[in-house]
């Protein structure tokens, strides 16, 4: 996952954003965003078997039979060659497949279930909140940190907005589900920094109400 670190122009400005935000409401306000959530191995495994079953079932239509070559041909081949040959094709079509789908993201796409990017969205999401309270908590005084998180994953088309206990009633009961749905019609514009920093202003103006 790459956090939004200001390291160019376009994420300085959502990074100044959040330190605004911070400052404003007493809530530490942050933003993730990352390639991917999830690895999606079994997908790949699925581009690789299709792939596969294809090139062994051209292999058994493209090959002649010996029964079929006529007398000196050379191009006949037997039930036994042509099941080695089917075996061949589909081991290097798996692998073929699995490999091209592992360094082409796009290609795997169609073949992941909606549930399972759902949950590895949600876990990554999950997972990025756990790291920003444990930054921002203060062992010291035993405070705990309050924190209203934006993640937004690239390649799944997804955003979740998350939040503290403390956070989530000032928020109210509907709040995070307003943030998120604004995050996520923003983003449908293209522009990741631009939706992440007009969101961030309107967590602002809802903590402040």
């Amino acid at each position: 996952m790459n956090k939004l670190d200001g390291t160019d122009e376009p994420n300085q400005r959502v990074a100044s954003a959040l330190d605004r935000a911070t400052q404003q409401t007493g809530v530490g306000f942050a933003a993730e965003v990352a390639e991917a959530s999830g690895r999606y191995d079994r997908a790949e495994d699925i581009v690789g078997l299709w792939l596969g079953l294809g090139l062994a079932a051209w292999v058994w239509f493209a090959l002649p039979d010996a029964a079929d070559a006529g007398p000196g041909s050379w191009a006949g081949v037997t039930e036994g060659g042509k099941f080695l040959a089917m075996a061949g094709a589909l081991i290097a079509g798996f692998v073929g497949g699995a490999v091209a789908a592992s360094y082409v993201p796009a290609i795997r796409r169609p073949f992941i279930p909606r549930r399972e990017i759902h949950a590895c969205v949600e876990r990554a999401a999950d997972a990025a909140l756990a790291r920003e309270l444990v930054t921002r908590s203060n062992p010291a005084t035993d405070e705990r940190a309050r924190v209203l998180l934006f993640f937004v994953s690239v390649y799944e088309r997804r955003a979740v907005v998350l939040a503290d206990a403390s956070t989530l009633e000032r928020l109210g009961p509907t709040g995070v589900e307003t943030l998120c749905r604004e995050l996520t019609d923003r983003l449908a514009e293209g522009d990741i920094d631009a939706a992440l920093a007009a969101v961030v202003q309107r967590g602002v103006s809802m903590l402040a109400a």
